[in-house]
Protein backbone atom coordinates (compact mmCIF):
# COMPACT_ATOMS: atom_id res chain seq x y z
CA UNK A 1 0.00 0.00 0.00
CA UNK A 2 1.00 4.08 -1.14
CA UNK A 3 0.73 6.35 1.45
CA UNK A 4 1.93 9.01 -1.16
CA UNK A 5 0.29 10.17 -4.02
CA UNK A 6 1.79 9.13 -7.04
CA UNK A 7 3.40 12.72 -8.76
CA UNK A 8 1.64 12.73 -12.25
CA UNK A 9 -1.61 13.11 -10.34
CA UNK A 10 -0.75 14.58 -7.36
CA UNK A 11 -2.24 18.38 -7.83
CA UNK A 12 -5.39 16.54 -8.98
CA UNK A 13 -5.96 14.34 -6.22
CA UNK A 14 -6.03 15.44 -2.35
CA UNK A 15 -3.88 12.70 -0.43
CA UNK A 16 -6.68 12.17 2.52
CA UNK A 17 -9.04 10.99 -0.48
CA UNK A 18 -6.54 8.92 -2.08
CA UNK A 19 -5.71 7.10 1.50
CA UNK A 20 -9.54 6.39 1.92
CA UNK A 21 -10.17 4.93 -1.90
CA UNK A 22 -7.56 2.92 -1.42
CA UNK A 23 -9.25 1.61 2.03
CA UNK A 24 -12.00 1.56 0.63
CA UNK A 25 -11.22 -0.72 -2.42
CA UNK A 26 -8.85 -2.83 -0.23
CA UNK A 27 -12.42 -3.36 2.30
CA UNK A 28 -14.66 -4.01 -0.90
CA UNK A 29 -11.84 -6.51 -2.08
CA UNK A 30 -11.81 -8.15 1.24
CA UNK A 31 -15.51 -8.69 1.26
CA UNK A 32 -15.40 -9.85 -2.15
CA UNK A 33 -13.05 -12.86 -1.03
CA UNK A 34 -15.47 -13.47 1.66
CA UNK A 35 -18.32 -14.15 -0.41
CA UNK A 36 -16.59 -16.30 -3.00
CA UNK A 37 -15.17 -18.45 -0.36
CA UNK A 38 -18.66 -18.82 0.95
CA UNK A 39 -19.92 -19.08 -2.35
CA UNK A 40 -17.46 -22.15 -2.94
CA UNK A 41 -18.49 -23.92 0.13
CA UNK A 42 -22.04 -23.48 -0.17
CA UNK A 43 -21.48 -25.26 -4.40
CA UNK A 44 -19.66 -27.98 -2.36
CA UNK A 45 -21.98 -28.64 0.11
CA UNK A 46 -24.88 -28.34 -2.19
CA UNK A 47 -22.98 -31.30 -4.05
CA UNK A 48 -22.27 -33.23 -1.19
CA UNK A 49 -25.34 -33.10 -0.36
CA UNK A 50 -27.41 -33.51 -3.25
CA UNK A 51 -28.81 -30.49 -2.39
CA UNK A 52 -29.82 -29.94 -6.33
CA UNK A 53 -31.74 -33.48 -6.84
CA UNK A 54 -33.80 -32.50 -3.61
CA UNK A 55 -35.11 -29.25 -4.83
CA UNK A 56 -35.79 -31.11 -8.21
CA UNK A 57 -37.75 -33.94 -6.35
CA UNK A 58 -39.38 -31.33 -4.07
CA UNK A 59 -40.74 -29.49 -7.44
CA UNK A 60 -42.46 -32.21 -8.55
CA UNK A 61 -43.85 -32.92 -5.13
CA UNK A 62 -45.79 -29.44 -4.83
CA UNK A 63 -46.87 -30.07 -8.59
CA UNK A 64 -48.52 -33.88 -7.35
CA UNK A 65 -49.95 -31.47 -4.31
CA UNK A 66 -51.84 -29.37 -7.00
CA UNK A 67 -53.70 -32.79 -8.08
CA UNK A 68 -53.21 -32.20 -11.83
CA UNK A 69 -52.45 -35.45 -14.09
CA UNK A 70 -49.98 -32.82 -16.39
CA UNK A 71 -47.70 -31.23 -13.96
CA UNK A 72 -45.86 -33.93 -12.35
CA UNK A 73 -44.28 -35.36 -15.76
CA UNK A 74 -44.38 -32.33 -17.55
CA UNK A 75 -40.35 -30.62 -18.07
CA UNK A 76 -41.53 -26.61 -18.26
CA UNK A 77 -43.37 -26.54 -15.25
CA UNK A 78 -41.40 -28.65 -13.04
CA UNK A 79 -38.43 -26.81 -14.14
CA UNK A 80 -40.03 -23.15 -13.28
CA UNK A 81 -41.04 -24.22 -9.47
CA UNK A 82 -37.33 -25.54 -9.15
CA UNK A 83 -36.12 -22.55 -10.35
CA UNK A 84 -37.92 -20.73 -8.31
CA UNK A 85 -37.07 -22.62 -4.99
CA UNK A 86 -33.67 -21.38 -6.25
CA UNK A 87 -34.12 -18.44 -6.84
CA UNK A 88 -35.80 -18.02 -3.24
CA UNK A 89 -32.81 -19.39 -1.89
CA UNK A 90 -29.94 -17.12 -3.50
CA UNK A 91 -32.41 -14.32 -2.65
CA UNK A 92 -32.67 -15.01 1.06
CA UNK A 93 -28.75 -16.43 1.25
CA UNK A 94 -27.96 -13.32 -0.52
CA UNK A 95 -29.92 -11.09 1.82
CA UNK A 96 -27.48 -10.67 4.79
CA UNK A 97 -24.27 -10.27 1.93
CA UNK A 98 -26.45 -7.04 0.34
CA UNK A 99 -27.01 -5.32 3.93
CA UNK A 100 -23.81 -5.63 4.94
CA UNK A 101 -22.63 -4.01 1.58
CA UNK A 102 -25.05 -1.60 1.51
CA UNK A 103 -25.50 -0.55 5.38
CA UNK A 104 -21.82 -1.62 6.77
CA UNK A 105 -19.76 -1.54 3.89
CA UNK A 106 -20.67 1.65 1.70
CA UNK A 107 -22.08 3.58 4.66
CA UNK A 108 -18.48 3.73 6.48
CA UNK A 109 -16.93 5.48 3.54
CA UNK A 110 -20.03 7.41 3.28
CA UNK A 111 -21.40 6.03 0.16
CA UNK A 112 -24.49 4.77 1.03
CA UNK A 113 -27.58 6.76 0.55
CA UNK A 114 -30.07 3.78 0.62
CA UNK A 115 -32.52 3.10 2.93
CA UNK A 116 -34.29 0.14 4.28
CA UNK A 117 -37.60 1.34 2.09
CA UNK A 118 -35.97 1.68 -1.11
CA UNK A 119 -34.30 -1.81 0.36
CA UNK A 120 -37.42 -3.77 0.70
CA UNK A 121 -38.62 -2.47 -2.49
CA UNK A 122 -36.24 -2.90 -4.58
CA UNK A 123 -35.95 -6.74 -3.46
CA UNK A 124 -39.45 -7.13 -3.93
CA UNK A 125 -39.49 -5.60 -7.80
CA UNK A 126 -37.00 -7.62 -8.67
CA UNK A 127 -38.31 -10.71 -7.27
CA UNK A 128 -42.03 -9.50 -9.40
CA UNK A 129 -39.47 -9.32 -12.60
CA UNK A 130 -37.73 -12.11 -12.31
CA UNK A 131 -40.81 -14.33 -12.17
CA UNK A 132 -42.80 -12.08 -14.89
CA UNK A 133 -39.91 -12.13 -17.20
CA UNK A 134 -37.90 -15.76 -16.14
CA UNK A 135 -41.01 -17.43 -16.68
CA UNK A 136 -41.47 -17.22 -20.13
CA UNK A 137 -38.01 -16.94 -21.23
CA UNK A 138 -37.07 -20.06 -19.52
CA UNK A 139 -40.22 -21.67 -21.06
CA UNK A 140 -39.09 -20.66 -23.95
CA UNK A 141 -35.58 -22.03 -23.93
CA UNK A 142 -36.92 -25.72 -22.54
CA UNK A 143 -38.86 -25.52 -24.91
CA UNK A 144 -36.56 -25.17 -28.07
CA UNK A 145 -34.07 -27.50 -26.31
CA UNK A 146 -36.81 -30.46 -25.98
CA UNK A 147 -38.11 -29.32 -29.70
CA UNK A 148 -34.79 -28.50 -31.71
CA UNK A 149 -33.47 -32.28 -30.83
CA UNK A 150 -29.74 -33.02 -32.28
CA UNK A 151 -29.59 -28.90 -33.73
CA UNK A 152 -31.24 -27.54 -30.77
CA UNK A 153 -27.80 -25.76 -29.97
CA UNK A 154 -28.33 -23.74 -33.36
CA UNK A 155 -32.02 -22.83 -32.82
CA UNK A 156 -31.32 -22.04 -28.92
CA UNK A 157 -28.19 -19.24 -30.14
CA UNK A 158 -30.53 -17.94 -32.45
CA UNK A 159 -33.15 -17.11 -29.98
CA UNK A 160 -29.85 -14.55 -28.37
CA UNK A 161 -29.66 -13.08 -31.53
CA UNK A 162 -27.61 -9.81 -31.41
CA UNK A 163 -29.85 -8.19 -33.82
CA UNK A 164 -32.79 -8.12 -31.60
CA UNK A 165 -30.83 -6.93 -28.40
CA UNK A 166 -32.13 -3.20 -29.36
CA UNK A 167 -35.69 -4.10 -29.10
CA UNK A 168 -35.07 -5.71 -26.11
CA UNK A 169 -32.95 -3.23 -24.98
CA UNK A 170 -35.47 -0.80 -25.60
CA UNK A 171 -38.05 -2.19 -23.42
CA UNK A 172 -34.94 -2.63 -20.78
CA UNK A 173 -34.60 0.91 -20.46
CA UNK A 174 -37.70 2.38 -21.09
CA UNK A 175 -39.91 0.31 -19.11
CA UNK A 176 -37.88 -1.41 -16.30
CA UNK A 177 -35.27 1.11 -15.48
CA UNK A 178 -37.88 3.40 -14.03
CA UNK A 179 -39.46 1.04 -12.06
CA UNK A 180 -36.56 1.78 -9.96
CA UNK A 181 -34.98 5.41 -10.79
CA UNK A 182 -36.74 8.42 -11.80
CA UNK A 183 -35.51 9.22 -14.79
CA UNK A 184 -35.60 13.40 -16.34
CA UNK A 185 -34.35 14.50 -19.70
CA UNK A 186 -31.28 17.08 -19.03
CA UNK A 187 -32.55 20.84 -19.18
CA UNK A 188 -31.94 23.00 -21.48
CA UNK A 189 -28.05 24.56 -20.82
CA UNK A 190 -24.85 25.22 -21.61
CA UNK A 191 -23.84 21.55 -20.28
CA UNK A 192 -26.41 19.75 -22.60
CA UNK A 193 -25.74 22.32 -25.72
CA UNK A 194 -21.81 21.03 -24.69
CA UNK A 195 -22.60 17.27 -24.90
CA UNK A 196 -24.47 17.03 -28.20
CA UNK A 197 -21.14 18.94 -29.78
CA UNK A 198 -19.55 16.02 -28.79
CA UNK A 199 -21.78 13.87 -30.04
CA UNK A 200 -21.81 15.66 -33.43
CA UNK A 201 -18.27 15.86 -33.43
CA UNK A 202 -17.93 11.80 -33.35
CA UNK A 203 -21.19 11.49 -35.09
CA UNK A 204 -22.69 9.41 -32.22
CA UNK A 205 -26.36 9.36 -32.95
CA UNK A 206 -27.73 10.75 -30.16
CA UNK A 207 -31.53 10.93 -30.08
CA UNK A 208 -32.10 11.49 -26.13
CA UNK A 209 -30.05 12.86 -22.60
CA UNK A 210 -31.65 12.32 -19.56
CA UNK A 211 -30.36 12.02 -15.57
CA UNK A 212 -31.30 9.13 -13.22
CA UNK A 213 -31.47 9.89 -9.64
CA UNK A 214 -28.95 7.80 -8.37
CA UNK A 215 -28.30 9.66 -5.47
CA UNK A 216 -31.48 8.11 -3.64
CA UNK A 217 -29.14 4.95 -3.67
CA UNK A 218 -25.48 6.07 -3.64
CA UNK A 219 -23.61 8.81 -3.82
CA UNK A 220 -20.87 6.96 -6.37
CA UNK A 221 -21.07 8.73 -9.60
CA UNK A 222 -21.35 7.39 -13.10
CA UNK A 223 -22.42 8.23 -16.98
CA UNK A 224 -23.37 5.32 -19.67
CA UNK A 225 -25.40 5.50 -23.02
CA UNK A 226 -27.54 2.68 -24.65
CA UNK A 227 -29.28 1.96 -27.28
CA UNK A 228 -28.31 0.11 -30.62
CA UNK A 229 -28.06 1.87 -34.63
CA UNK A 230 -29.19 5.23 -34.86
CA UNK A 231 -31.13 5.13 -31.28
CA UNK A 232 -28.47 6.15 -28.52
CA UNK A 233 -29.25 6.95 -25.58
CA UNK A 234 -27.32 8.53 -22.31
CA UNK A 235 -27.89 8.93 -18.77
CA UNK A 236 -25.77 10.50 -16.14
CA UNK A 237 -26.04 10.10 -12.89
CA UNK A 238 -27.23 13.22 -10.70
CA UNK A 239 -24.16 12.62 -8.40
CA UNK A 240 -21.94 13.38 -11.23
CA UNK A 241 -23.17 16.75 -11.76
CA UNK A 242 -23.42 17.41 -8.42
CA UNK A 243 -19.52 16.20 -8.62
CA UNK A 244 -17.83 17.50 -11.33
CA UNK A 245 -17.67 20.73 -13.49
CA UNK A 246 -18.77 20.76 -17.17
CA UNK A 247 -15.86 20.12 -18.60
CA UNK A 248 -15.44 16.81 -16.22
CA UNK A 249 -19.05 16.01 -17.05
CA UNK A 250 -18.31 15.95 -21.02
CA UNK A 251 -14.65 14.54 -20.63
CA UNK A 252 -16.65 10.95 -19.01
CA UNK A 253 -18.81 11.34 -21.90
CA UNK A 254 -16.36 11.41 -24.23
CA UNK A 255 -14.77 7.98 -22.60
CA UNK A 256 -17.95 6.54 -23.17
CA UNK A 257 -18.40 7.52 -26.84
CA UNK A 258 -14.81 6.46 -27.49
CA UNK A 259 -16.23 2.59 -26.53
CA UNK A 260 -18.72 3.30 -29.28
CA UNK A 261 -16.57 5.29 -31.86
CA UNK A 262 -13.67 2.21 -31.60
CA UNK A 263 -17.04 -0.21 -31.98
CA UNK A 264 -15.65 -1.78 -28.49
CA UNK A 265 -19.93 -2.35 -27.51
CA UNK A 266 -19.91 -4.47 -31.02
CA UNK A 267 -16.69 -6.10 -30.45
CA UNK A 268 -18.20 -7.48 -27.20
CA UNK A 269 -21.23 -8.52 -28.34
CA UNK A 270 -19.72 -10.60 -31.45
CA UNK A 271 -17.66 -11.92 -29.30
CA UNK A 272 -20.10 -13.11 -26.35
CA UNK A 273 -22.29 -14.21 -28.92
CA UNK A 274 -19.09 -16.63 -30.00
CA UNK A 275 -18.88 -17.91 -26.17
CA UNK A 276 -22.49 -18.95 -26.22
CA UNK A 277 -22.23 -20.65 -29.15
CA UNK A 278 -19.49 -22.63 -28.12
CA UNK A 279 -21.20 -23.10 -24.84
CA UNK A 280 -24.18 -24.50 -26.34
CA UNK A 281 -22.54 -26.55 -28.72
CA UNK A 282 -20.42 -28.42 -26.08
CA UNK A 283 -23.75 -28.72 -23.82
CA UNK A 284 -25.11 -30.41 -26.98
CA UNK A 285 -22.94 -33.14 -26.27
CA UNK A 286 -23.97 -33.40 -22.45
CA UNK A 287 -27.20 -33.10 -22.65
CA UNK A 288 -28.33 -36.52 -22.65
CA UNK A 289 -24.92 -37.93 -20.99
CA UNK A 290 -26.81 -40.19 -18.05
CA UNK A 291 -23.66 -40.49 -16.24
CA UNK A 292 -23.28 -36.43 -15.83
CA UNK A 293 -26.70 -36.50 -14.23
CA UNK A 294 -25.91 -39.73 -12.17
CA UNK A 295 -22.83 -38.40 -11.08
CA UNK A 296 -24.98 -35.05 -9.30
CA UNK A 297 -27.79 -37.70 -7.93
CA UNK A 298 -30.22 -37.06 -10.94
CA UNK A 299 -32.11 -40.62 -12.14
CA UNK A 300 -33.16 -38.74 -15.41
CA UNK A 301 -32.02 -35.81 -18.37
CA UNK A 302 -33.93 -32.45 -18.01
CA UNK A 303 -32.98 -29.20 -19.84
CA UNK A 304 -32.52 -27.35 -17.07
CA UNK A 305 -31.18 -29.36 -14.66
CA UNK A 306 -28.52 -30.28 -18.03
CA UNK A 307 -28.01 -26.47 -18.21
CA UNK A 308 -26.64 -26.51 -14.43
CA UNK A 309 -25.02 -29.03 -14.17
CA UNK A 310 -22.96 -28.85 -17.69
CA UNK A 311 -21.92 -24.82 -16.11
CA UNK A 312 -20.34 -26.12 -13.34
CA UNK A 313 -18.30 -28.02 -15.29
CA UNK A 314 -17.95 -25.57 -17.67
CA UNK A 315 -16.75 -22.84 -15.22
CA UNK A 316 -13.05 -23.00 -15.88
CA UNK A 317 -13.66 -22.42 -19.42
CA UNK A 318 -15.98 -19.52 -18.45
CA UNK A 319 -13.28 -18.00 -15.95
CA UNK A 320 -10.89 -17.98 -19.23
CA UNK A 321 -12.95 -16.28 -21.10
CA UNK A 322 -13.85 -13.62 -18.33
CA UNK A 323 -10.42 -12.79 -17.83
CA UNK A 324 -9.71 -12.43 -21.69
CA UNK A 325 -12.69 -9.98 -21.69
CA UNK A 326 -11.33 -8.06 -18.56
CA UNK A 327 -8.38 -7.33 -20.42
CA UNK A 328 -9.76 -6.63 -23.85
CA UNK A 329 -12.03 -4.03 -21.73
Amino acid sequence: KSKTVPSAVRQHVDEAEFIKSQDYQRAKREFGLLRSAFSLTETLLFLHFEVLPFFWNYASALLVSLDSPYFPNSEIPRSLVFMFIINLYNTLIGIPFSLYSNFVLEERFGFNKLTARIFIMDLLKGQMLTVLLGTPVLSAIIYCINWGGESFYLYLWLFFDPTDYDHRDHHLSDDIAPLFNKFTPLEEGELRSKIYALAEKLNFPLTKLFVVDGSTRSSHSNAYFFGFFKNKRIVLFDTLLEQCDHEGVVAVLAHEMGHWKYSHTLKMLLINQVYIFVFLFTFSYALYEHSLYAAFGFDQPAAMIGIMLFSYIYSPMDHAFHFVMNMLS
